[in-house]
Parts: C-alpha cells; sequence; structure tokens
C-alpha cells in the first residue's frame, strides 16, 4: 500500500511551474516513487514578467502618464524595470 507522504521537489512531480503570485506546486509522493493526487506548494515565487509601457503625454482634456512597466501575468505595475518599486497606478497620472 502506498503512503503519498513525500515532498519531492524533482521535475516529475511537478503539477504547476511557480509564478510572480505563486509557488511551485507538486504532488506529494510515495516513498517507492509512485505519484499521489495532493499536492504541496514549495519555493520561491517567480519574476515578474514586465513590459515597457511609454509616457503617455497630457493633451487638453485627457490626462497623461509617466512611463512604468506592467507585469504580463498578474498585472502589478511598477516604476522600474526590475520590478522592485510598485506604484498604483494613479501615482502615474499628471
Amino acid at each position: 500500500e502506498h503512503v503519498y507522504d513525500e515532498q519531492n521537489t524533482a521535475e516529475a512531480y511537478l503539477k504547476s511551474a511557480a509564478t510572480c503570485t505563486e509557488k511551485a506546486v507538486y504532488y506529494y509522493s510515495c516513498e517507492c516513487g509512485a505519484k499521489g493526487a495532493e499536492t504541496f506548494a514549495y519555493g520561491e515565487l517567480a519574476a515578474h514578467k514586465l513590459t515597457s509601457v511609454p509616457e503617455k503625454p497630457a493633451e487638453l482634456g485627457v490626462a497623461g502618464y509617466e512611463a512604468y512597466y506592467k507585469c504580463d501575468a498578474c498585472e502589478a505595475l511598477f516604476s522600474d524595470a526590475e520590478g522592485q518599486s510598485q506604484n498604483f497606478f494613479d501615482a502615474f497620472f499628471y
């Protein structure tokens, strides 16, 4: 009888890779190597996948905004290309 209580983080037990909002998810395994149905989260979050959004100058009656970076996965907004300085969108309006 299998007992699925091993937290094996080998590729063979990976259910879903880490994203910028969720850790990687793996299947528990038996000591014999069999893969179970239950899962556990493990590891670090992945880096944001940032896209540069250019500045839009203000026009008559329409607000503009400064250049910023947007994560393609979680849509978080950042003022730097490294994704370290998160800002709320209304901070970019002028």
